[in-house]
């Protein structure tokens, strides 16, 4: 997409929903950050309370530019707003869960509020499923969790890549890692974690005594996906 000339004035004759839209499709499909910031730049100055667009810069802003305070002034601005926005919540929880941060009870806090307004926020779901995974070691709450995610959303690469990694780490099911690595980069090539954490899984021995078998089934018309995983020593 090229950047009309004018900068955000470009914009202004456009819906703050449509803008809030197209940024958030360039986000998620690796289109250029500089592009995506300014629609949502144009989105705030059309509606600086639209909280879709709070959330949606303060993602980016975090995920992209790596700037967690810049990000979080742009979520206390929605939640200032709405304290009950779901995807403030999440996407301020996944600030507090970041390395940088780890500030894992606030992290847990906003996603426990995020679920009780929106029980099926894939988001919320599978980033609260690592929090319990990794932090809280309570694996079973944890693969509930992102079964859940994936069960709403089967083609969610956050939530896949997780299980993944949760497989690997938990049950030692690197075949069956692999598996769900390999789906999400069939979605996503560029996904950076799946990347990281692929190579990872290949540097297991190859004489490990320990695999798996999994199936998904999905079904694009329903919505749903199966998973069943096998294990084998």
């Amino acid at each position: 997409m090229e950047v009309a000339a004018g900068g955000v004035c470009a914009y202004k004759e456009q819906a703050a929903d449509d803008l809030q839209a197209r940024a958030e499709l360039l986000v998620h499909h690796h289109g250029s950050v500089e592009v995506a910031e300014e629609l949502l730049a144009a989105a705030l100055a059309v509606d600086p309370g639209h909280l879709d667009a709070l959330a949606s810069m303060g993602l980016l802003v975090h995920a992209k530019r790596r700037d967690a305070a810049g990000a979080e002034g742009y979520l206390t601005r929605a939640l200032a707003l709405d304290p009950l926005h779901p995807a403030s919540l999440c996407n301020l929880g996944g600030i507090c869960l970041d390395d940088g941060r780890k500030e894992y009870a606030r992290a847990e806090d906003l996603f426990k509020q995020c679920l009780q307004v929106a029980p099926d926020h894939v988001m919320a779901l599978a980033f609260y499923g690592l929090l319990l995974q990794e932090i809280k070691k309570d694996y079973a709450e944890a693969e509930r969790m992102m079964l859940k995610a994936i069960r709403i959303n089967p083609v969610h690469c956050d939530s896949l890549s997780h299980y993944a990694t949760f497989l690997g780490k938990v049950h030692n099911n690197y075949a069956a890692a692999t598996v769900l690595y390999d789906r999400v980069l069939s979605l996503d090539p560029l996904h950076v974690n799946t990347i990281c954490n692929k190579g990872l899984v290949l540097q297991v021995p190859s004489d490990v005594s320990i695999y798996a078998c999994i199936h998904i089934d999905i079904d694009r018309a329903r919505g749903r996906a199966s998973i069943d995983v096998h294990t084998h020593t």
